[in-house]
Parts: C-alpha cells; sequence; structure tokens
C-alpha cells in the first residue's frame, strides 16, 4: 500500500478528529481504564490459587499435629520395645 504525502495525517490529528465526533466518544476508553481492566482479570484469574491466612495457619497446624502424632508414636514404639528388653533381662 502506497501514501502520498498528502493523504497522511498525524496522530494528533487522528485523535483530535475521534474526539471530534461525538458518536465515537462512548467507544472510547481512557487507557487508566483498560490497564485497571487487565489487572482486575489477571487478579480473577489467579483467586483460585489465593489462600487466606485463616487457611494457611490451619494448614500449618494440622501439618504441625501429624507430625507430632508420628514423633509420639516413634517414641512410643521405641519406649515399649525398650520395655519388653528390660521385662526380658529382668525375668
Amino acid at each position: 500500500m502506497q501514501y502520498t504525502l498528502e493523504a497522511m495525517i498525524t496522530v494528533q490529528d487522528y485523535v483530535n478528529e475521534l474526539v471530534a465526533d461525538a458518536r465515537l466518544e462512548t467507544t472510547m476508553e481512557r487507557v487508566e481504564d483498560y490497564v485497571n481492566a487487565i489487572r482486575t482479570e489477571a487478579i480473577n484469574a489467579q483467586k483460585p490459587a489465593f489462600i487466606t491466612v485463616q487457611d494457611y495457619v490451619q494448614e500449618l497446624t494440622t501439618e504441625e499435629n501429624i507430625l507430632v502424632a508420628k514423633i509420639e508414636k516413634e517414641v512410643s514404639e521405641k519406649a515399649y520395645n525398650e520395655a519388653r528388653k528390660l521385662e526380658k533381662l529382668l525375668a
């Protein structure tokens, strides 16, 4: 496509024409609004991956309880085995 200098228009003139045409005003969007819309869409897309602080603390508490139960079980088993050994020695 070939343009002639007479047919060309500056960006500023183009914007001025768009602004001057009231019919086009309702179709325009400010840059700030466009950026905010993109930001909002990005946040909404990531919402399933978010977790509340309360859920995080609950998860930590659950993991801690599981770990404590495992340690108690190991200590209990070790103590039981040691007690059996001692009973055999005393018998």
